[in-house]
């Protein structure tokens, strides 16, 4: 089933609407989401593993906070396009999921001492290049789960 999901609502009252394709260009409403704020109705769609691609197509890249993405990457494979510190523009497949990171032999357990992380910065394990790498949170330029 070909599913889509759209902005509905008003500032005041976001909300989406879950569309299905009925037939061809034929597309019907199978349920709709209101929350006090975009930001929150971004966060259920998410909580309910609503994939980041159908969330773009309703809210844009931007939709995405550190703590979306982070969720995603935990989850499984995800495509970031971003602006590197020098400016160019870098695409990496990375992960934070915990069986791909067993599977390449660099999981470590979380330790007792925490070290207080730098929200503006996401460490991922890039599977293309077989190694740990960073980007900045305010410099993804998309950002797609790819499963």
């Amino acid at each position: 089933m070909t599913s889509k999901i759209q902005k509905i609502g008003s500032r005041e009252h976001p909300g989406v609407a879950m569309l299905y394709e009925f037939e061809p260009g034929v597309w019907k409403v199978y349920n709709t989401f209101f929350a006090e704020s975009e930001e929150r109705l971004i966060q259920f769609l998410t909580d309910q593993k609503y994939y980041p691609e159908k969330i773009m197509e309703a809210f844009g890249t931007t939709a995405f906070t550190r703590e979306n993405m982070v969720e995603f990457l935990h989850i499984g494979p995800c495509e970031v396009t971003f602006t590197k510190v020098n400016g160019e523009t870098r695409q990496m497949t990375c992960t934070l999921n915990e069986e791909v990171l067993k599977g390449e032999g660099v999981w470590k357990e979380p330790s007792e001492v925490t070290k207080k992380e730098n929200q503006s910065v996401i460490a991922v394990y890039d599977t293309i290049a077989k190694g740990w790498r960073s980007f900045r949170v305010d410099s993804v330029t998309k950002f797609e789960y790819i499963g």
